[in-house]
């Protein structure tokens, strides 16, 4: 587990060259599913799992389109995309009167998966920067 947490660090912190673009975020961890780093894809939690580690993700400036394919029109076959919530805690609940935004949200990625998004809303997916140590 040290050597673990060693090799992230090192990693973290290890020089990039000047053409380097974007960002590696390591540290999240995904709760209420898993991430199959087979399949590259997110699927169902372990029975009792409720937390567990997510891959380093890369962030890469890109300018992208503005028209989203609508989910009830991927076929079984395809896989759906799910906008995944990024939150700094689990506790989701507190929103700011000002904006009406939730104050802990920091951003959503978009994770392949072969459940329709609607499971893994119903399920309150999400990404966390820390988890419950309860």
């Amino acid at each position: 587990m040290i050597q673990k947490k060693l090799n992230i660090v090192r990693r973290a912190f290890k020089g990039t060259d000047s053409t380097h673009v974007g960002v590696h975020i390591y540290g999240l961890f995904i709760e209420g599913a898993r991430w199959n780093h087979e399949q590259k894809v997110l699927e169902d939690s372990l029975p009792r799992e409720l937390c567990c580690d997510f891959p380093e993700i890369y962030f890469l400036p890109t300018k992208i389109s503005t028209e989203r394919a609508d989910a009830s029109e991927q076929r079984d076959s395809e896989l759906y995309t799910f906008e995944c919530p990024i939150y700094q805690t689990p506790e989701r609940s507190r929103i700011l009167t000002t904006t009406g935004l939730r104050s802990n949200f920091l951003t959503s990625v978009y994770l392949p998966t072969k459940r329709p998004p609607s499971h893994w809303i119903t399920r309150q997916v999400a990404l966390l920067c820390e988890k419950n140590e309860k």
